[in-house]
């Protein structure tokens, strides 16, 4: 893992425990379920101000402002499927290196927010 705030949490997830997932659930070989992270944010507070989709939505509007990541790119972070089936048969692509960067580049933006030191 690189040593970004990202990696060291899930190198420490991975010490706690190797259950395949980042987010593994109370049942053993299960995610958590859809609703964590929401009940997450209720519990802080943002009932009726914040839902996952809101955050996604965040770091999608940001990918699509910065006009250095490729469309491609960002749909495939957000774990969206192509629509253009025929292209989809065709393009067995991962885009993994640009990902990387485009994720490094969206962790150093979150981690500039909380240490005060944000664009």
């Amino acid at each position: 893992f690189c040593g970004c705030p990202a990696g060291r949490v899930l190198k420490a997830i991975g010490e706690i425990g190797r259950t395949g997932y980042v987010f593994p659930g109370e049942k053993p070989g299960k995610p958590i379920s859809q609703n964590t992270m929401i009940y997450g944010c209720y519990r802080m507070d943002y009932l009726g101000r914040q839902t996952m989709h809101g955050f996604r939505g965040i770091a999608s509007t940001w990918a699509n402002e910065a006009e250095k990541y490729r469309p491609d790119w960002i749909e495939m972070a957000l774990a969206h499927d192509e629509e253009d089936e025929v292209r989809s048969a065709y393009n067995s692509a991962l885009y993994l290196t640009p990902r990387r960067r485009m994720l490094q580049d969206w962790g150093d933006l979150i981690e500039g927010f909380i240490v005060g030191k944000a664009p």
